[in-house]
């Protein structure tokens, strides 16, 4: 038939492989551990499905992919909501929301569809000015979680499809001067990547993640979907200084062909780790929201475990929450930790005296 859809199960030998190697526990890692008590619940009965959040001061943005309205600003103080960034093809509107990243003290931008970061004072949002100060538009490459090197140059993954070759896992792209950089090799540890066909971007969905990135370091932080462990990426030397796994990404990759077109699609191994689900990087460390729940098991994407590592990647200290969270933010001196949760009625925000 013309519309036949045809699926095939590529990838059965990778699960068996990956099944049978031991996975190292990335908690046992750490030899100082702190139990950490919720000091406050700063806020309550938040009505949104939240997907991350961001802390600037007695602010608190908090972005929904479920909504209307894609991104909300509470003030922990005076309890006032601000809801603003619609869906939506209009001015002003965004078709798709990736994640939001802190720029400095007073500027978010978001990573957003049709290709582009758009950056707010989240000062004039609070006096009712919405409009985004600047609009950086990238090229339409194959992407994925976009941050801002600065206001002109922007690094993402995504493959250049016109580049044949490993070192291929990221573009760096500058505005101004049209400059092109891929660069990135997966790591050579991963005995598995390596025998995946490399056709329709298998390799690239396999590592699909997030990006955290710190201006003074010039380096960037990146963390994986159903993996455990982390990278750390040199800007200027658009190179990888650090690849510290506890698991790979555990997939099997399922390639649909019709008539229309050819695709595949990643799906995590359900005995898998869910992994690092949130991270944030300062000037003095690394941090990571972890799961250790498998994916067969229920609230999945959520965590008690918050893991400090140094840039060179070597383990600090292990926090452990009275309360799981989805998603993390911390105040800038480092000393408090505000963590997004819900239960069945409604969500709210902890705080956590570090």
């Amino acid at each position: 038939m013309k519309n036949f859809i045809k699926i095939q199960f590529l990838l059965i030998f990778a699960i068996t492989s990956c099944s049978e190697k031991k996975v190292n526990n990335c908690l046992d890692d750490f030899e100082e551990t702190k139990n950490l008590k919720t000091e406050e619940i700063v806020l309550q009965n938040i009505d949104s499905e939240s997907r991350n959040m961001i802390m600037f001061d007695s602010l608190c943005v908090l972005s929904s992919n479920f909504d209307e309205t894609y991104l909300s600003m509470y003030n922990i103080n005076s309890k006032k909501t601000i809801k603003w960034l619609n869906k939506g093809r209009g001015e002003g509107e965004i078709l798709h929301f990736s994640d939001m990243h802190k720029y400095n003290d007073s500027i978010l931008y978001v990573d957003a569809e049709p290709k582009m970061c758009l950056m707010f004072n989240i000062h004039d949002i609070e006096k009712g000015d919405y409009k985004c100060l600047k609009n950086v538009k990238y090229s339409l490459r194959p992407s994925r979680n976009t941050v801002l090197v600065n206001d002109s140059t922007v690094i993402y993954q995504g493959e250049n499809s016109s580049k044949d070759c490993l070192d291929n896992r990221f573009c760096m792209e500058n505005i101004k001067t049209n400059k092109f950089v891929s660069f990135g090799e997966f790591p050579k540890e991963d005995e598995i990547i390596f025998t995946l066909p490399k056709e329709n971007s298998v390799w690239f969905i396999t590592y699909q993640g997030n990006i955290r990135y710190n201006k003074k370091k010039k380096r960037a932080v990146l963390f994986y979907y159903g993996a455990v462990g982390f990278e750390i990426m040199d800007t200027q030397k658009q190179k990888m200084e650090v690849s510290k796994f506890y698991q790979y990404p555990i997939v099997t990759i399922t390639r649909i062909e019709c008539p229309e077109f050819t695709a595949n699609r990643a799906e995590n191994v359900k005995s898998s780790k869910r992994g690092f689900i949130d991270g944030s990087c300062t000037d003095t460390a690394i941090y990571f929201l972890y799961s250790d729940k498998t994916f067969e098991e229920e609230n999945k994407g959520m965590g008690v475990y918050v893991l400090k590592y140094d840039w060179k990647g070597n383990p600090i200290k292990k926090y452990i929450l009275d309360t799981e969270i989805t998603s993390f933010s911390l105040s800038e001196d480092e000393q408090y930790l505000y963590g997004l949760s819900s239960n069945d009625e409604s969500e709210f925000v902890i705080k956590y005296k570090l």
